[in-house]
C-alpha cells in the first residue's frame, strides 16, 4: 500500500501539472484536477472517487516513472483511444473531445467530472493495464515542413490530408504553424500562418522562394493507424 506521504506527493504533483496545462489545454488540466480531486489531504474520499484514487494509486505505484508526467500522459492516452474507438463505456466523454465532436462541450461544464468518474470507473483496470502497455510517442511538429513546403512550391491549390501513424494528427495542422527555411547564402523562405517564429530550418542546395507562396485550401484532415482513425475539423 502506497504511503500517505506518497499519495500526497501525487496530488500535490497532478494539481501542479494541471495548474500548467490549464493554459494550453483545458480537457487535459480537468483531467488532472479530476484525478487529483480523488485525494483530499492524502486521504481517499468515498464512492467512485476512491476507487479512482486506489487504481491510480496502484498504477503510479507498480514501477519506477522516469517523471511525473509519464503516468499520466499514458492514462490519458489510453482513454482517448477509447474515445476514438466510440466505446460506449466512455461515451459520455466524447461531446468534451474535438477529436470526435466538432463543437466540443467545454470541460469546464459541470457535468463533466460525473462523465469522468462514470468511464473510468467502467473501464476499470483494464484501462490500467492498456496503460502501462503504452509507449508514448515523441510528436515532433517541426515535421510537418514535408509537406507543407512542397505544396507551396507546387502551388497546390487544395489537398485531402491524411497521416498514416499515431502522430495524433499534430503535423496536419502544419500550416497553422511558422517555418523559417534558411540557406548559407543568406537566402530565406517563411512558410505557414503562425505570426510567431516556432521553427527555423537550415537548407542545403539552391534556395527555394517562389514567388507566389499560398498555401493549399484544406478539404479534410484524417488520421488513420492501426489503433484508430479519426477525422479533424478544418
Amino acid at each position: 500500500m502506497p504511503s500517505g506521504a506518497e499519495t500526497q506527493k501525487w496530488a500535490t504533483s497532478l494539481a501542479r501539472q494541471a495548474s500548467f496545462a490549464r493554459g494550453y489545454s483545458q480537457l487535459s488540466s480537468a483531467i488532472l484536477e479530476c484525478l487529483q480531486a480523488s485525494f483530499d489531504a492524502g486521504e481517499v474520499v468515498e464512492g467512485a472517487q476512491s476507487r479512482l484514487g486506489r487504481r491510480f494509486m496502484a498504477f503510479v505505484s507498480a514501477r519506477g516513472w522516469d517523471n511525473d508526467l509519464e503516468p499520466v500522459l499514458k492514462l490519458a492516452a489510453t482513454l482517448h483511444s477509447h474515445v476514438l474507438r466510440g466505446d460506449p463505456r466512455v461515451a459520455g466523454l466524447a461531446p468534451y473531445y474535438a477529436t470526435v465532436t466538432p463543437e466540443p462541450t467545454s470541460p469546464d461544464d459541470p457535468a463533466f467530472a460525473g462523465e469522468f468518474l462514470t468511464a473510468l470507473d467502467l473501464l476499470g483496470g483494464e484501462m490500467l493495464v492498456e496503460a502501462g502497455r503504452w509507449v508514448i510517442q515523441t510528436n515532433e511538429t517541426a515535421r510537418g515542413v514535408l509537406w507543407l513546403l512542397p505544396a507551396a512550391l507546387l502551388q497546390i491549390e487544395a489537398a485531402y490530408l491524411v497521416e498514416l501513424g499515431a502522430s495524433a494528427g499534430l503535423n496536419l495542422l502544419a500550416d497553422l504553424r511558422r517555418y523559417d527555411l534558411r540557406w548559407d547564402d543568406g537566402s530565406a523562405l517563411r512558410i505557414g500562418h503562425g505570426d510567431t517564429p516556432q521553427f527555423e530550418v537550415a537548407c542545403e542546395g539552391p534556395p527555394a522562394a517562389p514567388r507566389d507562396r499560398r498555401l493549399p485550401a484544406r478539404r479534410s484532415r484524417s488520421i488513420r493507424s492501426r489503433r484508430s482513425s479519426c477525422s479533424i475539423p478544418t
